[in-house]
């Protein structure tokens, strides 16, 4: 079975059993449980053995926990995820306020990765980058709106 089929099938899952409302309130709470239940799930479908979970603090500098953390780890990235790059327009230093005005830190979002694409919830497609899963975009979509406002 293809991921995205096996995605769909974990979200109706979710939906079915009154885990969440919609993919949106899967990845605004669930993620966690979401991105184990679908390792699992690709395990026992035999797709599993490059599938790994991300967490946000994965990608930042200090400790897992760290409620002020704010500045994403460019030698680990560059190393472990180097398709991550931040998105058109903003910088890694720009990244870095992103982060901290956000609160990305310990528990803010994990997703999965697989051959080097990343899904979620509301990326069953999956994305090259994870800077494009839903997640980040909306923090993106909002920041880069908000520096367009300042004068």
């Amino acid at each position: 079975m293809p991921v995205h089929e096996i995605i769909a099938g974990l979200v109706a899952r979710f939906l079915a059993e009154d885990r969440a409302k919609d993919a949106y309130e899967i990845n605004c709470g669930s993620c966690q449980d979401f991105a184990e239940e679908l390792v699992r799930e690709l395990d026992r479908q035999g797709l599993g053995s490059d599938a790994c979970e991300i967490w946000v603090d994965d990608l930042l500098l200090g400790e897992a926990m760290d409620d002020d953390r704010g500045q994403f780890d460019r030698v680990r990235i560059e190393r472990d995820h180097p398709s991550l790059v931040p998105p058109e327009g903003l910088s890694w230093d720009d990244m870095d306020r992103l982060a901290e005005e956000y609160g990305f830190a310990g528990g803010t979002h994990v997703w999965v990765v697989i051959e080097g694409r990343h899904y979620d919830a509301e990326a069953p497609a999956g994305v090259d980058n994870a800077f494009d899963l839903p997640f980040f975009r909306r923090s993106i979509e909002d920041f880069l709106a908000a520096r367009a406002a300042v004068p």
